[in-house]
């Protein structure tokens, strides 16, 4: 399923937020929600992720938006990126050599979002930086031993 996504990339990097959609939901037992699609809306582009049934990668495609929105998305998730500009992204491999997750940042580097296959849908997680105690001055000797 792998592709040289850096080429296509340079079309939608820092293009603004206009939604971001998922298609098929499925309520799970931890009363979240798996996808059996998600659409991050841009400018002048959309990226659509959808997973492999057979090894549950995420497969995604860059394409350019035609009119306001796609009359096929609905769900809207994370309303507080919409009018941010897309950053990052990031995909994974499993220890089997599956690209099964895609990491996405909003306003710069840091990771906000991630897309994980798994049966055959996108699970959604969010993304956060853990927060240390100071370690005051002595923090490189605290760090090293």
């Amino acid at each position: 399923m792998r592709r040289d996504f850096a080429i296509e990339y340079d079309k939608i990097f820092g293009q603004t937020c206009r939604g971001i959609y998922g298609k098929g939901a499925l309520f799970c037992d931890d009363e979240t929600k798996s996808f059996e699609a998600v659409t991050i809306e841009l400018d002048t582009h959309q990226l659509n992720f959808r997973v492999c049934a057979d090894s549950d990668e995420i497969i995604y495609d860059i394409v350019e938006r035609e009119g306001e929105k796609s009359e096929d998305l609905s769900n809207i998730l994370f309303e507080e990126f919409i009018g941010n500009e897309l950053g990052y992204i990031w995909s994974a491999n499993n220890w089997c050599g599956h690209e099964d997750m895609i990491v996405i940042s909003f306003e710069g580097v840091d990771p906000n979002i991630l897309f994980v296959g798994v049966s055959s849908m996108i699970r959604i997680y969010r993304a956060a930086k853990i927060k240390f105690p100071e370690l005051g001055n002595d923090a490189s000797q605290e760090l090293t031993g």
